[in-house]
């Protein structure tokens, strides 16, 4: 039997830069329940796969970007977490040293995948930072995407009068 809870979380560090995220379950087959002792004497768990996309459908990421140009609005952070049941895990959406979002999953099973939305500025160009942390502040998975400015393009002798 699939079972599917989503929650959804806003953090706004003003009206620019807010980020959403939604977590999904999805039990494994055979998976057993977990007690809260047992989640709290469980290791930190790990990210079995994530992705930098430009979209998520049916819980999955659609593709995977390594940089986007200006004029895209929005990124997604999706992740697989494992064995994090009973944790609160944390996406960090970093640019440069500047901290733009984090956004805060509960994890209620073994296997769980969430995501994060970004909304992206134009002055906000440059290397991203997308982490994954812990509650005990453990990064737990980081990757990166540049958001670059469209290149120019030359005009041509035809266009300049």
């Amino acid at each position: 039997m699939r079972g599917t809870t989503g929650f959804v979380f806003v953090i706004a560090l003003g009206l620019s830069t807010a980020a959403t995220g939604v977590a999904e379950m999805e039990p494994m087959e055979g998976a057993e329940a977990t007690t809260a002792i047992e989640a709290e004497a469980s290791p930190a768990g790990s990210v079995a796969r994530a992705a930098v996309t430009t979209s998520v459908f049916e819980r999955e990421p659609t593709d995977e970007v390594e940089s986007v140009s200006l004029g895209t609005e929005e990124l997604f952070y999706f992740t697989e977490l494992r064995d994090l049941q009973g944790q609160t895990v944390t996406h960090r959406w970093s640019q440069g040293e500047t901290i733009r979002a984090e956004v805060s999953f509960d994890v209620g099973g073994p296997r769980w995948r969430v995501y994060s939305r970004k909304a992206l500025l134009p002055e906000w160009t440059g290397e991203w930072t997308l982490e994954v942390v812990a509650p005990s502040g453990e990064v737990l998975r980081s990757d990166r995407f540049v958001y670059e400015a469209a290149e120019a393009v030359p005009a041509s002798s035809d266009d300049i009068r």
